[in-house]
């Protein structure tokens, strides 16, 4: 449903359910560092849009298809990581809470923010020249 699209696009789906437990702490707008431009707000979907179920709330929380979601004590565990986010892309914050919430269970993180769009990883030196972009290959360059 494209109406949803900005919904999505701006977190703004969650529950009251969700945004009441500990894990709304994991997704706390103010750790993102100011300087980095806030996406605009959406419409907040109800429980009936989503369609939530049990079975669903359990999928969404599994830290393997949900990394933020991941306990301290799991993250703890984690290796040094490194992050790529691309300005235009529907998880950028995420990653940036990622990056915190890693930092907080003290993993080493290195985040590098790169003003291109999501995927723009693939489009670099192998590529016919017309289909490259800049991005692309300083992210394969910082890799």
């Amino acid at each position: 449903n494209s109406s949803l699209v900005q919904t999505f696009l701006t977190n703004e789906h969650l529950s009251d359910k969700f945004n009441t437990s500990h894990f709304a702490d994991y997704l706390d707008p103010h750790l993102i560092d100011p300087k980095i431009p806030p996406r605009p707000p959406g419409k907040k979907m109800s429980t009936d849009q989503v369609g939530q179920s049990q079975e669903l709330i359990r999928k969404l929380l599994d830290p393997y298809v949900s990394p933020l979601m991941a306990e301290e004590s799991d993250l703890k565990l984690l290796p040094m990581t490194y992050i790529t986010v691309c300005e235009v892309d529907p998880i950028r914050d995420d990653s940036f809470l990622h990056s915190k919430r890693l930092e907080k269970a003290g993993v080493d993180v290195q985040v590098k923010r790169y003003m291109s769009f999501h995927g723009v990883f693939q489009f670099f030196g192998y590529l016919p020249e017309f289909i490259t972009f800049d991005a692309g290959q300083e992210i394969m360059d910082d890799l």
